[in-house]
């Protein structure tokens, strides 16, 4: 784990996604433009409460409304409400991903796509993820590999590796990783089963 900006130096305020996700949801609504790393963020999802922090307009959450009972939490204010609107069938909520307002061991499944990584303390994440997720649950999480700094400046305030989240999540359960490649960005992508 590499930190790649100074403490404080980061963006990742409710206003700064604000401008960022209500310009791109106006123009295409959803992200569709990784379908591989969508589909392994939801390859173990068979059913029952899904969530995805930080959701933003990635897709998950309405891929996994089509299997069981889905929810989106960020931080973006204003992106929220139009998420209502457009997907009735998700439950999606305004939120801080270190202090949810679920209750412990609420969902069976929590999704992070391309989350830790903008973190100022990822471990307090990984704890209120686990804190919500069932025993049994999985939590699925991807990441840029070795990410050099330049992709986003002002928001990536880590760089990690194949084995930092392999250890970061080893403290939680059961875990599988590996590395996924598409359209010119390198992921890892980790799965683990609460214990």
């Amino acid at each position: 784990m590499r930190r790649l900006i100074e403490e404080g130096q980061d963006d990742n305020s409710s206003e700064h996604y604000n401008k960022i996700w209500l310009p791109r949801f106006a123009k295409k609504e959803l992200d569709t433009t990784q379908p591989a790393r969508a589909s392994c963020l939801l390859k173990k999802f068979t059913g029952g409460k899904f969530i995805e922090m930080g959701c933003g307009i990635a897709p998950h959450c309405l891929m996994a409304s089509k299997i069981g009972e889905s929810w989106g939490l960020d931080i973006s204010a204003k992106l929220i409400p139009l998420l209502r609107k457009a997907y009735p069938e998700i439950n999606y909520v305004i939120g801080n991903v270190n202090n949810t307002p679920f209750r412990d061991e609420y969902f069976n499944y929590v999704a992070m796509g391309e989350l830790l990584e903008h973190l100022e303390n990822p471990e307090e994440t990984l704890k209120e993820c686990f804190r919500i997720l069932k025993k049994g649950g999985t939590l699925a999480l991807s990441t840029p590999l070795n990410d050099n700094g330049h992709c986003a400046p002002v928001e990536h305030i880590w760089s990690y590796v194949h084995e930092d989240i392999r250890e970061m999540l080893s403290k939680f359960g059961d875990i599988e990783t590996y590395i996924l490649e598409e359209t010119n960005h390198v992921y890892i992508i980790g799965y683990c089963k609460k214990q």
